[in-house]
């Protein structure tokens, strides 16, 4: 398996871990390393994006934006930095590469895209402070984000949430506006006002498979949005924007500050970590948790999920890989402390190799087959001679 890290003193490395490998144990395999140094904080990874298959971009504490192949993470390809007044104090909360446009959000409430087509820049406001921010997976130019006492909001460019809207004429400042404004779940049983903090967010039309979009409710067209929540305060939601402001689903589901939520995909779950090192997997279809990812000590300092697998890392500076149903694969101690990580393949090197000369087997028996086919096309085409019979004459 193959999984990328950035890590706290800016270093990229591509880690390759066969499955079963636990390096707590000394007479485990060890993990193949390929790195990109750096010993500079100030250079620390904060974020990594998917561009396609082959590229990643990442993102450094100093606003430089790095584009790398995942196939020789030492090659450099590309380099961006973002401009100072945009930048300002770096305090990023959400970063990531959607419909052609790299998307990072502050925690002052700026947004800043640019296209990596046309290298244009755009930057944008939402009312802050802002803890956490997601960008819709599917329809173009749609944004949630919420904070400390800033309840959800979700904002767009795209009115009619159209799924062919032009990429070029996203995130206009003319056609941005709120269109989904949350509202707080109802006093407590002491009739307390319940406090808001937003610190994860994630749409959730692959997990409850209801399309998001427009839609007709009591006459009217109405945007359906579905996604889910996790406060400071310990609680998962749910929203369904044409049901309610309100969350429609709201549980507690830990005494610790919640501080990530993933999506899982192919699947109708969802994976959240809280600050005492717990990651718990939440099955909608069965609208409750069915158990926690183990082994994960200290808060997850990122997770990934993506090819079959979820990517835990925590404070011990372990990175480890779990089935969708949290089957421990792998377990990698990393020395310096990684700050975020992209799972790149599912594959052992041994079933990367064997496919690869599978397809190369098959490729050269492809090649004989055509080779024969030429020849005897080639015989088909010359000629023929025909042969003049010869009489014999009586003496």
């Amino acid at each position: 398996m193959k999984v990328l890290c950035g890590d706290e003193l800016g270093q990229i490395k591509l880690v390759n871990i066969a499955k079963g490998v636990d390096t707590s144990n000394p007479d485990s395999e060890k993990p193949e390393i390929v790195r990109v140094p750096s010993t500079d904080r100030k250079q620390r990874v904060l974020f990594m994006s998917k561009l396609d298959e082959d590229l990643v971009i990442v993102l450094r504490a100093d606003g430089i934006l790095e584009k790398r192949n995942v196939n020789d993470v030492t090659e450099f390809i590309d380099s961006w930095k973002v401009p100072d007044d945009i930048w300002e104090d770096g305090n990023v909360v959400s970063f990531t590469f959607s419909h052609h446009w790299i998307f990072i959000a502050f925690a002052g409430g700026k947004l800043c895209f640019r296209n990596l087509v046309t290298e244009e820049i755009r930057s944008l406001s939402v009312k802050g402070p802002i803890s956490a921010a997601a960008v819709h997976p599917r329809i173009p130019g749609v944004v949630a984000v919420g904070g400390n006492e800033n309840d959800i909001a979700i904002y767009s460019c795209n009115e009619e949430l159209d799924d062919n809207y032009s990429t070029s004429s996203l995130w206009d400042s003319a056609t941005w506006k709120c269109i989904f404004k949350g509202k707080n779940v109802k006093n407590d049983r002491l009739d307390l006002r319940v406090r808001i903090w937003i610190t994860g967010i994630a749409f959730t039309e692959s997990i409850t498979q209801e399309k998001d979009g427009m839609v007709t409710v009591k006459d009217k067209k109405n945007p359906l949005l579905q996604f889910a929540t996790v406060t400071h305060y310990g609680h998962l939601r749910f929203y369904n924007t044409t049901k309610s402001r309100r969350p429609n689903v709201s549980m507690d589901i830990s005494q610790s500050p919640l501080t990530l939520l993933r999506s899982i995909p192919n699947t109708q779950c969802l994976a959240a970590s809280d600050k005492k090192g717990r990651v718990f997997l939440f099955d909608y279809a069965k609208s409750r948790i069915v158990g926690n990812f183990l082994g994960v000590k200290g808060s997850a300092t990122c997770i990934d999920c993506s090819h079959g697998l979820v990517g835990i890392v925590g404070l011990d500076r372990n990175v480890r890989i779990y089935t969708n149903e949290r089957k421990p694969l792998a377990n990698a101690y990393i020395k310096i402390l990684p700050t975020s990580i992209l799972i790149l393949d599912e594959r052992d090197t041994a079933e990367i190799k064997q496919e690869e000369e599978q397809v190369k087997d098959e490729q050269e028996e492809e090649e004989f087959w055509e080779g024969i086919q030429q020849l005897h096309n080639e015989e088909e085409e010359k000629p023929r001679v025909k042969k003049q019979k010869v009489s014999s004459r009586s003496s």
